[in-house]
């Protein structure tokens, strides 16, 4: 009973949040956003990730070797845990890697799968593509995230944080907002081109980060949320 009454808040709140915020966000191109801020930022890319979650009525390990077989992962893995509640199968070929995992909740397998390609090219639809065939047609409430990962050469963070926030704004997105993080920027927004998720009462489907590291400036851009460490 209390799990309905969450679900049923948390659908009215999305209801209220589409309601106000809707019809504010109309992107007026129809383009590639994650490439369109990689070029006015000058980013090489460097790395591509997606993260894929939904639910099962399979075996939790049985879903996770069908998933190693349709990917042609199974000689590539490791089981690195394997008991009642988890099963998790790390990954490492060429320049893939990542997991895949199921966890038992509330008498439903969670699935989790997690891949990161290293690669210089904006692979993210043909990742997406061969993941959610190799899901096939059975998954239960699919959640998708994804991002790209540039190098910057610009030193000046600040500087493409201005410039993010200016294009972003001339594409139609609205809830847009910067927020200064340890190492750069995080900026948040809803462009209206992804499901989005609702972050302090606001929706939004795009998070980009600017980040310092001792290897160089990096920017991640990603849909509705970063879901890789930064």
């Amino acid at each position: 009973m209390a799990r309905l009454k969450k679900t049923y808040i948390f659908l009215l709140i999305l209801i209220f949040s589409l309601f106000i915020y809707g019809d504010k966000c109309k992107a007026t191109k129809n383009i590639d956003i994650f490439n369109e801020l990689l070029e006015i930022t000058n980013g090489e890319i460097v790395e591509i990730g997606l993260k894929v979650e939904y639910k099962t009525n399979n075996d939790g390990e049985t879903e996770c070797r069908k998933l190693l077989s349709n990917l042609n992962l199974d000689l590539a893995s490791k089981v690195v845990v394997n008991n009642e509640q988890d099963f998790c199968v790390k990954f490492t070929k060429e320049n893939f890697s990542g997991y895949i995992e199921s966890m038992l909740s509330e008498g439903d397998e969670r699935m989790v799968i997690n891949v990161i390609k290293k690669t210089k090219e904006n692979d993210l639809k043909d990742m997406e593509k061969e993941i959610r065939l190799a899901v096939e047609d059975k998954a239960v409430k699919m959640k998708l995230y994804k991002y790209v990962k540039g190098k910057l050469e610009d030193h000046d963070l600040t500087s493409i944080n201005d410039k993010l926030l200016k294009e972003i704004k001339a594409e139609g997105a609205c809830n847009v907002d910067s927020l200064r993080i340890s190492n750069g920027y995080s900026i948040v927004a809803n462009t209206n081109r992804f499901n989005p998720e609702i972050s302090g009462g606001k929706l939004i489907d795009l998070n980009c980060i600017l980040c310092n590291y001792s290897s160089g400036n990096y920017i991640l851009i990603g849909t509705p949320e970063i879901i890789a460490s930064y």
